[in-house]
This record gives structure tokens, C-alpha cells and sequence, in this order.
């Protein structure tokens, strides 16, 4: 009995230790951009939990998309948004957010930059209790907010509830899909937004059973994600083989030609789509269009763990771009990797998600963020979070999840939600590495010498002017200000006096 209560008692201070978290060690070249609390983020209520957080770029401006609610199916809800220019977040949504009824739950999100505005879609439950779709228009210009079409539900079937929502663009005209509940199934619609009419139209044909690969709707297609690309529309979903609740979850594809108003199978068309192995369930698609190429990424059942899969189509054919073996692109192949999220930056495709790491094995873990960058030459990846188990988080005992990557001005940031004190807060991070160099070498030559000495001299003389960079290269002393005791050490080092 002694043994037993020293046993409880070695578990019971081991859990003590870890739920009270361990902040994380910054990750080179990433800042935090959400306060930098250990446990609040983004939030609007740092009290409710966010969910599904979607980023946006239009006009040199970040736009984050998220909702906020006590209860997926009861409770208030609120979808917010906000906007960062580079230095500081502004709530462009309203302390009540975009929801019809702010008393009414409020979930999935999802944004899009289109002609000159950022377009949010959501789902809110109505009065009879079924969730519908809702989009609204948000002009920087005015800072207004308008609806996109009717304020009423863009569902097939208001009678029905949705759920999924993702939006984009071909080049020229804003799309939105979803899932909807349809009889024993579910089905994926795609409406397009009309400018000139203020309406939303079919784009799927307008038929109940969407764009499923089977018509009868029991395959349960599900978690629609559409990408925009080369003038065409692409949707991917998962969706069960057979057409039967009983078959594997199959990645799917379809592409839309605007021209023609058709939709094409671009998986195969036949019972299994893109899976890696098509005994194995896949879920959690996303897709991305790069260099006249659709690339899809998705979590599909290991050996013994989630991994993630990537796959490119270049039009004829698809490939796999994660190695094409057994593992994925995990860190670590003996661990659930989840949820990825793609963004083209600055020329090249990212990825980002979440894949467990034990601080404590073998009993407890935290689902950690990571990003990757691919290089297209070679096929490979590189992560820009160090390429360890430890990931992004901010404390690396809180589980992370629903990571999401874009791109401004060369720099990548990451959103995601971190589970601190019960609650899941929006966090925000953006890499942005400063580019090696040789201190005091302000000439770019490979050497110090008084030549970069003499740019100190001008500079103190008011004669040129220097950039933050400049500045911190000739900064010897590190004290922020460029004075004779920066030139004196740039001298000692040429004549050797100093390393």
C-alpha cells in the first residue's frame, strides 16, 4: 500500500508539473505578433475559445479571420476579424462581430481577398436551430461591412444544416463551397458571386447532390476546400469509398472551367481518389494552386500514425511530393501528425500543421506547430522552425491545433490555437530571418577596414543616411547608437588588436 500511495504521489506531482506549461524557447527568426502572453493570444474574449482561423493579405494589410463561442451548439457565438499592417492588430469586425444574431452559435470561417475587399463566410444556427451560410463584404476604403447576396442562408436547403465552408477566387470571380446535410448523406455545393446582381449563383449544377463523386449522397463528402488557379476553380474533398458510410475516406478532386461552366474529375474518377494507400482514411484536405501545378495536402493514416501527404497535379498527371514512401512529410514518421494548411509565399509553397511531441514520455504529449518550405528544383522541404520535435508553440505542453500560413512582404506568418487554461487562444507568429552578415562589414566586401569605418564618420557628420540593417552592422558595442566607439573598434579589428 506505502508503494502504491509513492507511485500516485510520483504521478500526481509529474502532472502538476506539466499542466503548469513551460514556455517554449523563441524560435530563430520568429516573432510572436499576439502580445506575446503566455496565455492569452488574439482573442477578442480571451475567455471564449477561438476557432477556425483564416488569413487573408489585400493591399499590404493582413486580415485574420476566427470565431469565438462558449459552445459549438449552444451559447453565444462571434465572428471576428482583424487586421495587421506590420506593427499593430485593428479589429475591423466590431467588439459584436460580423453574426446575424451574435446570441446565436457562430463556427467555421473562412476569407478571401477579391476586388478590392475581403469577403468572410460563416455559419450561425437560425431560429429553427439549423446552421446556415452567411457572407459579407468588407470594403478597407469605407471601413463598412455589407452582405454578399441576401442576409438570409445560402444553403441548398435551409431546412438542413452546413457544415465546412471555404472560399476563392479563379481570377475573376469569388467562389464559396460547403458541405450540407442531405438525407443519409452529406452533400458539397458551390455557389459564385454575381457583382452586377449582388447574388450568389449555382456553380455545381444547382442538383441536391452537389459535386459528390457519388450522386446518392451516402458517400458523405465532407470538408470541401476550394483553391483558385491558371483561370480554372479547384475543389477537394474527402469523401467514403463505395458511396457507403462503411468506406475508407478518399481524398477527391474536381476542376471548373468558368468558359464552359463544367466540372471535371481530375482524381482518377473511379472508387479510390488520391490517397496514398486507399485502405488507409484520409481527411483534413487542402489544396493550393503554384506554378501551373494544384498541389493537395491531407493526414492520412499511417502504419502506426497520422501522416502528412502532399501530392502535385500538373494538368495530366499527379505525383506525390512528400517523399512518396510510407512516411510522410512528419518529423517524425512514429508520430500523429494532423490538419495540414498551404500558402504560396513569396514564389514558393508552404506548409504548415501540427504533429505530437512527448515532453513527458510515454504518457503525455502536445500536438506542436511546424512549417515547412518546398523547394521546387529538388523536391525538398525545409522547415523554418528549427526541424526538431519542438515546434512553434508558445508553451510547449499546450496542445495546438487548425494551423494556418500566408505570406506579406517576403514574410511568412503562421496562426493557429494553443489550449491554455482551458481555453484555446488564437496565436500569431511571422518568420522573418535577417540576412547573414559580417559585423562592421558595411561595404559588403568580406572584411572589416576603414572604409566601413568611414561610413560611421559620414553618418555622425549628417552626410548620408543608413537603414536599420546598416546601422546594426556598424553597432559594434551593441548600445544602438554609431559613435566614435564603433569606429575605434572597427580600427582594432583591422589592425588585429581584436578578433
Amino acid at each position: 500500500m506505502k508503494q502504491l500511495k509513492k507511485g500516485w504521489l510520483v504521478i500526481v506531482l509529474l502532472l502538476s508539473l506539466a499542466v503548469s506549461g513551460t514556455a517554449a524557447a523563441e524560435r530563430e527568426d520568429w516573432t510572436f505578433i499576439d502580445g506575446n502572453a503566455s496565455t492569452i493570444g488574439l482573442n477578442e474574449n480571451s475567455g471564449l475559445s477561438a476557432n477556425r482561423p483564416k488569413p487573408a493579405v489585400l493591399d499590404d494589410k493582413l486580415y485574420i479571420a476566427w470565431s469565438e463561442t462558449s459552445n459549438y451548439y449552444n451559447g453565444e457565438g462571434r465572428i471576428y476579424v482583424s487586421s495587421y499592417d506590420g506593427s499593430e492588430w485593428t479589429l475591423v469586425s466590431g467588439a459584436d462581430g460580423l453574426s446575424a444574431d451574435p446570441s446565436k452559435p457562430a463556427n467555421e470561417v473562412a476569407i478571401a481577398a477579391w476586388d478590392g475587399k475581403i469577403a468572410v463566410a460563416w455559419q450561425e444556427q437560425d431560429d429553427t436551430g439549423k446552421f446556415q451560410l452567411h457572407v459579407k463584404f468588407y470594403d478597407p476604403q469605407t471601413q463598412a461591412w455589407q452582405w454578399a447576396g441576401q442576409a438570409e442562408g445560402l444553403n441548398y436547403d435551409t431546412g438542413q444544416d452546413f457544415h465546412w465552408v471555404s472560399m476563392a477566387t479563379d481570377g475573376e470571380t469569388l467562389y464559396v463551397g460547403w458541405q450540407e446535410n442531405r438525407g443519409g448523406g452529406t452533400a458539397l455545393h458551390v455557389k459564385k458571386y454575381d457583382a452586377a446582381q449582388n447574388q450568389w449563383e449555382w456553380a455545381d449544377g444547382g442538383l441536391a447532390s452537389g459535386l459528390n463523386h457519388y450522386e446518392n449522397g451516402g458517400g458523405l463528402g465532407a470538408e470541401i476546400v476550394l483553391a483558385g488557379g491558371g483561370g480554372k476553380l479547384y475543389a477537394t474533398w474527402l469523401e467514403r469509398s463505395g458511396g457507403t458510410s462503411a468506406g475508407t475516406k478518399q481524398i477527391r478532386a474536381k476542376m471548373y472551367d468558368p468558359t464552359t461552366e463544367s466540372w471535371t474529375s481530375i482524381d482518377g474518377g473511379q472508387d479510390n481518389g488520391l490517397n496514398y494507400d486507399e485502405t488507409k482514411q484520409a481527411e483534413k484536405p487542402v489544396a493550393s494552386y503554384h506554378n501551373s501545378k494544384l498541389y493537395v495536402a491531407w493526414q492520412e493514416a499511417g502504419e502506426t500514425r497520422n501522416q502528412v501527404r502532399v501530392k502535385a497535379y500538373d494538368g495530366e498527371s499527379w505525383s506525390f511530393v512528400d517523399g512518396g514512401g510510407a512516411a510522410g512529410l512528419n518529423i517524425d514518421s512514429n508520430q500523429a501528425a494532423n490538419k495540414p494548411a498551404l500558402a504560396v509565399i513569396d514564389g514558393q509553397l508552404h506548409i504548415g500543421f501540427t504533429e505530437a511531441y512527448y515532453y513527458m514520455p510515454p504518457v503525455l504529449s502536445a500536438q506542436q506547430v511546424h512549417v515547412a518550405r518546398f523547394d521546387e528544383s529538388d523536391a525538398s522541404w525545409t522547415f523554418l522552425d528549427g526541424g526538431t520535435a519542438l515546434g512553434l508553440n508558445k508553451v510547449t505542453q499546450n496542445m495546438a491545433d487548425q494551423v494556418s500560413v500566408i505570406g506579406m512582404g517576403g514574410d511568412v506568418y503562421a496562426f493557429w490555437l494553443e489550449y491554455a487554461s482551458s481555453i484555446y487562444q488564437l496565436r500569431a507568429a511571422v518568420y522573418s530571418p535577417q540576412p547573414a552578415y559580417l559585423k562592421g562589414d558595411i561595404n559588403g566586401d568580406g572584411q572589416v577596414t576603414p572604409a566601413d569605418a568611414l561610413f560611421i564618420t559620414k553618418y555622425m557628420q549628417g552626410k548620408i543616411t543608413l537603414t536599420p540593417l546598416q546601422i546594426e552592422i556598424l553597432d559594434m558595442d551593441g548600445n544602438e547608437v554609431l559613435d566614435n566607439t564603433d569606429v575605434q573598434m572597427i580600427m582594432m579589428i583591422y589592425l588585429g588588436a581584436v578578433a
